[in-house]
């Protein structure tokens, strides 16, 4: 074998040299690469779906200021109207915001459907500000719950470590 070596010329050791490397280094790379490019691939469908999570978190914070406004009108604080009337046009979009996205569109139209009824009741003056409290705690619960939902359904809720 050594006579074998000291025939080759010094390419020929070269290139076996490299070989050799190659051989050894070919399984740790690829688990390496497999690895790192899982990793990727998690992270990209974590910040796709930022922006769902992000507006069903808007959503919950204009529904607990809306909650607010309205417990004060309720309570016959009038000059809280007209900030209560701009929240629900927030809430409104918000809520359309959330329709529009894929990962929860069945959950979203029933928390439209819910807000509509509470919505109408605070107009109308229907509930008291104590009820109207509960029932927009009730739904933010729920709004809550969707965030769960959508951050389970992206992968946001899973660490890929």
């Amino acid at each position: 074998m050594r006579q074998f070596i000291a025939d080759l010329r010094l390419w020929q050791k070269n290139a076996a040299i490299a070989a050799l490397f190659v051989a050894m280094t070919a399984l740790p790379g690829v688990l390496l690469l497999r690895s790192q490019l899982g990793a990727l691939s998690a992270a990209y469908g974590e910040a796709a779906a930022m922006a769902p999570a992000g507006e069903v978190l808007h959503l919950v914070q204009v529904t607990q200021q809306h909650r607010g406004l309205s417990a004060m009108v309720l309570a016959g604080n009038e000059a809280a109207r007209a900030a209560r009337e701009g929240k629900q046009a927030e809430v409104d979009q918000a809520i359309a915001r959330v329709e529009e996205g894929d990962a929860a569109a069945a959950q979203a139209g029933r928390l439209q459907q819910r807000w509509q009824v509470l919505e109408r009741g605070v107009s109308a003056a229907d509930l008291a500000w104590q009820q109207s409290f509960d029932l927009h705690t009730a739904l933010i619960a729920d709004e809550m719950r969707l965030l769960e939902a959508v951050a389970e359904s992206s992968g946001l809720a899973l660490d890929p470590g």
